[in-house]
């Protein structure tokens, strides 16, 4: 078998850009990226995706020397991303934006560590990161339930400067979220398949022109893709985790009521009792179905490498 080592003949890269209405922004972005790397030595291309877009980011970004591939109707951040991965003629990918956010000169650091690790993703800090208060409230409840789907520290599930191989993302891509959700499935695959993963510091900038997220709907989105992760690699975690919600309520309602009521024979007790029974009943119930689904998962995974 011909293993590909993406650091023959010095660093080759392919940086893959998607831009949506970005017309203003979009050559900038492209010479600052090319620039940085024609200083660090480093040969590659730059490949932008246009979803779609209304003005001429198309002619803009072929006009900075990238090369250009169309969408024919907005198709999502990760549809476009997948495109552009897919037309890539280097294994070592990177990715950005093409709005400014994301600092070029961090690049050349992140393929460097790339030699070492599967994956290399910039951190994000600074004060144009930390966003309104819904961002910052949502951000760790993120955090939590993706550290607890992979068992690993995540300093940053869905940073969109990062440095990886294209055949792992191919490799997956039927189970990568084709929204803006990309890079959070792809950093619970790489984390949950065993991959190595660095996270390396770098100072987000403020974005140029309007931001393309919509924050209720591609939250819940993401939830749906984690807890779609979840359920596809580790099924008993995702049960495990509703299994203790009639936990909890069977526990609040034992403490509500306390040993002396439970003691005294009353009619609403016995109702509390019977509600406690039922609510441990309903988590064993939940815990056998997740126990079930590790069992037809871990069945699939055998035969897909036998």
């Amino acid at each position: 078998m011909n293993i590909i080592n993406p650091f023959d003949n010095r660093s080759r890269i392919s940086v893959v850009i998607p831009a949506w209405n970005e017309e203003p922004s979009v050559a900038l972005v492209i010479e600052h990226y090319r620039t940085v790397l024609e200083g660090a030595g480093i040969k590659g291309e730059i490949i932008v995706v246009d979803d779609g877009s209304t003005d001429r980011t198309s002619e803009a970004a072929e006009a900075a020397g990238a090369v250009v591939v169309r969408n024919a109707s907005n198709k999502g951040y990760g549809f476009s991303l997948l495109r552009g991965i897919e037309r890539a003629s280097n294994e070592l990918i990177a990715i950005t934006d093409a709005d400014e956010t994301y600092p070029a000169e961090a690049l050349p650091a992140l393929i460097e560590k790339a030699k070492e690790y599967d994956m290399v993703i910039g951190r994000r800090t600074g004060k144009y990161y930390e966003g309104n208060f819904t961002k910052r409230l949502s951000r760790p409840v993120f955090r939590w339930l993706a550290e607890y789907t992979t068992g690993q520290p995540i300093l940053d599930i869905n940073s969109g400067l990062r440095v990886f191989r294209k055949s792992f993302v191919m490799e997956h891509r039927r189970s990568i979220s084709t929204g803006y959700s990309f890079t959070t499935t792809v950093t619970l695959i790489a984390q949950l398949e065993g991959k190595h993963l660095l996270y390396m510091p770098i100072d987000y900038q403020k974005r140029a022109g309007d931001s393309k997220v919509r924050w209720v709907r591609d939250t819940l989105r993401a939830l749906q893709i984690i807890s779609e992760v979840i359920l596809f690699y580790n099924p008993i975690k995702f049960f495990m985790l509703l299994a203790a919600v009639p936990v909890i309520l069977a526990t609040l309602l034992t403490v509500s009521f306390g040993l002396e009521s439970a003691l005294s024979g009353s009619h609403v007790v016995s109702i509390c009792l019977a509600a406690i029974s039922e609510y441990i009943l309903a988590s064993v119930f939940i815990m056998a179905m997740g126990c079930l689904g590790f069992i037809i998962t871990a069945q699939g995974r055998r035969r897909n490498y036998s």
